[in-house]
């Protein structure tokens, strides 16, 4: 090797100790953020996104899963999944923050998060729960037991026809690069709901036979049809059963109340029920009236030979509005 070579092997020395320094520093990075540990030299920022969601029908025994809409944070886009599930000791809101596919930002993001349940105004959190995670696109994180829905429900809420509004909040802190100039975001989501009531007279009632079938269509003032069908079953007394047919295929979810009026008008017998509709299949309401029930009673249940049906329905549309309304942003100086 001659002098003249020296400087280039020493360059070449130095070139590789830069980079398995620099390789070893980003392995070491890399490690941190798959463990959701924000690097000790970042500066920390937050941003927070705001969810109303108005006008929902609670199922009793079908679960409810759908997202936030999307907003940006920095280059990042994520959104939040809701989900309702039915488990043994009664139903859950599960709840996740998710980092969507296709944003802008190329590697892993380490986040310290926080996801509440507010009142209706933002103003008062009743429930709330943090964790720290690393969110490779795709990815998700948050609890699949949040909390019981009875928990996070209006108290005033109509307790049959379960309308609800929900507030939630979910607030970030992440290094201040990612973050760039996002500060916070509010959206809303709106069910469209169809609720009418509506009274059917059953004339000559005495004169019904067992799988005799009496029908009646009703259009809602949003125009939503249903059949509704009342039949006897061929058993002792013969059990009074009733049928609901959606012939509309935009209704997604129906919650109906069904109750026997007296001679004064007054609801003495009901039945409530819940459905995910499909357009394929009757909606069964079992009463446990019977034909001989009601015949011996017919002075309060049978005035001039008429039942009086009153049906109180709610009919879930699906995501009628669905937006990120507000977002604010900090101006760097």
């Amino acid at each position: 090797m001659s002098r003249r070579d020296e400087p280039i092997i020493i360059f070449l020395c130095l070139a590789i100790l830069f980079i398995a320094f620099f390789t070893k520093e980003k392995n070491e990075y890399l490690i941190k953020e798959k463990n959701g540990k924000i690097p000790e030299n970042c500066e920390m920022d937050e941003f927070e996104f705001s969810w109303l969601i108005e006008r929902i029908i609670f199922p009793e025994a079908n679960g409810l899963l759908f997202f936030s809409p999307r907003f940006l944070v920095g280059r990042s886009t994520w959104n939040l999944r809701l989900d309702l599930i039915q488990e043994s000791d009664g139903h859950y809101f599960s709840i996740y923050l998710q980092r969507v596919e296709g944003d802008e930002y190329p590697r892993p993001i380490d986040v310290e998060y926080t996801l509440s349940f507010l009142t209706a105004d933002f103003k008062t959190v009743k429930l709330s729960k943090s964790d720290k995670f690393s969110f490779d696109k795709v990815s998700a994180r948050g609890w699949s037991k949040f909390a019981k829905y009875q928990e996070v429900l209006s108290p005033s809420r109509n307790i049959w026809l379960g309308f609800d509004n929900l507030a939630i909040e979910c607030k970030m802190k992440m290094c201040k690069n990612i973050v760039s100039t996002s500060s916070s975001c509010f959206a809303l989501t709106v069910f469209g709901i169809d609720h009418s009531t509506f009274v059917w007279n059953i004339k000559h009632f005495s004169a019904l036979r067992p799988n005799e079938q009496k029908t009646t269509h009703i259009t809602s003032p949003a125009g939503s049809v249903l059949k509704i069908s009342i039949f006897l079953t061929n058993t002792f007394s013969y059990r009074m059963k009733i049928f609901i047919f959606p012939p509309n295929k935009n209704i997604t979810m129906s919650k109906c109340k069904i109750s026997v009026l007296d001679a004064a008008g007054i609801a003495s017998e009901s039945v409530v029920g819940t459905m995910f509709l499909d357009t394929n299949k009757m909606w069964d309401f079992p009463f446990s009236l019977t034909k001989a029930k009601l015949m011996e009673k017919k002075n309060l249940y049978l005035p001039k030979d008429v039942l009086t049906l009153k049906f109180e329905c709610a009919m879930n549309l699906g995501i009628a509005y669905d937006n990120t309304e507000l977002c604010e942003y900090r101006i760097s100086s």
